[in-house]
């Protein structure tokens, strides 16, 4: 089986394993690299637009198990370490879970553009497949190479609350330490 996500050997990012599945001609593709975030990041050039790479910031990068299953999730904490602040569980839409790498610009738009917003703990877990709180739809619809694949139904309610109350004790353990 695909990885979820895997560290960009040449950069901070981790990459959504989407991009090593299901190309029609796997030695070489246009826009994404299988092995990096991007073909610039594999070429040693640098990064390109947001579009073209399939990272996220390594640094808001999470993991949690939810009944026995890896939920993987982006953490915005503005905070020391020290300080409890409240926490805002922040599920997204549609184009995720095909593309979950812009999950990541989802989380910064909204912390730049909502000054409330900026001040909160803010948690993001990932709806593709393979994530522990992600239901399947019995509709597909196509990837990025265009295959057809499970579109997601929804987040698993009971999965989601189970989600957030682990990631909230991982939070709670940082103050305790």
């Amino acid at each position: 089986a695909t990885e979820i996500w895997f560290p960009c050997p040449s950069c901070d990012l981790m990459v959504t394993g989407r991009v090593r599945e299901g190309h029609p001609h796997p030695e070489k593709h246009e826009v994404y690299s299988y092995t990096h975030c991007c073909l610039l990041c594999e070429q040693g050039l640098g990064h390109g637009d947001e579009w073209s790479c399939a990272g996220v910031p390594s640094a808001l990068f999470r993991r949690v198990m939810v009944d026995g299953k890896a939920q993987h999730y982006l953490l915005h904490d503005p905070g020391e370490a020290s300080e409890k602040r409240p926490v805002l569980l922040f599920l997204h839409g549609a184009h995720t879970h095909i593309y979950p790498e812009f999950l990541w610009g989802d989380l910064r738009d909204l912390v730049e553009q909502n000054p409330v917003a900026r001040d909160f703990i803010v948690l993001c877990p990932f709806g593709a497949e393979g994530e522990a709180i992600a239901t399947l739809s019995t509709k597909r619809k196509p990837d990025r190479y265009y295959n057809e694949v499970p579109n997601i139904k929804c987040f698993d309610p009971d999965k989601t609350w189970a989600f957030f109350m682990t990631a909230l004790r991982e939070l709670e353990n940082r103050f305790d330490a």
